[in-house]
């Protein structure tokens, strides 16, 4: 709120979550001190990716962004990110461009995004010009994902709007990945195994021929 406070923009902070420890609680005082916050405690449904196209069905923005709740993504990218929405119609935060840096992955989960992020680009047309296609922080505008069939997954939902979406331009930012301050990682075998279960269902994908522009700031 810190960040977006000098903007000139009406905006709300929607938390989706399924935590099974008191974050409901917290999010609930938020919620009651700040008009701006609304949450979702999902109870049944769990997984980032759909929880993400949840916030997506709720929310009442034309322009979305998605990050994080641990602050490894920056909020301090927040405005540039708004502002590249006027232009473009999805703006992706990229820790491999000039100026980017994946410094708060360890060297085992460098190599498994690495390996992740090839895998894609080799595999799926709509990536190959994206240099951050597994990334977790990305903004759009609503008409990208309007009538898109969204079904991710796993935790990587970006791939899922790039193959899905409907959208002529995407502007790339550097940033800097942060270190995780605390909590676990949801890198594990099993979302391993869902991201190339994932992939292999896009690939099969068949959505309309679009030309698309990538911009790098």
């Amino acid at each position: 709120m810190a960040v977006l406070s000098g903007l000139d923009i009406s905006y709300e902070i929607l938390f989706i979550d399924d935590s099974r420890d008191d974050t409901p609680v917290l999010l609930a005082r938020l919620a009651q001190e700040f008009s701006q916050v609304r949450y979702v405690h999902r109870e049944n449904n769990r997984g980032l990716g759909t929880a993400v196209v949840e916030g997506f069905l709720r929310s009442l923005a034309d322009f979305m962004i998605v990050m994080d709740a641990d602050l490894q993504h920056p909020p301090e990218l927040l405005p540039e990110i708004f502002k590249q929405l006027k232009t473009y119609d999805i703006v992706i935060p990229s820790r491999f461009i000039q100026g980017g840096d994946a410094g708060g992955l360890n060297v085992v989960r460098k190599f498994i995004s690495w390996s992740a992020r090839c895998l894609g680009r080799l595999l799926i047309k709509r990536l190959r010009d994206v240099s951050d296609c597994t990334g977790g922080y990305f903004g759009l505008r609503r008409s990208v994902i309007e009538g898109a069939p969204l079904d991710p997954i796993g935790w990587k939902i970006l791939i899922e709007v790039l193959v899905k979406g409907q959208y002529a331009s995407i502007c790339e930012l550097p940033y800097a990945f942060h270190a995780r301050d605390a909590g676990d990682s949801k890198m594990g075998l099993k979302e391993q195994w869902n991201y190339l279960r994932h992939i292999v269902r896009l690939m099969g994908y068949k959505g309309r021929d679009q030309k698309v522009r990538v911009v790098r700031l």
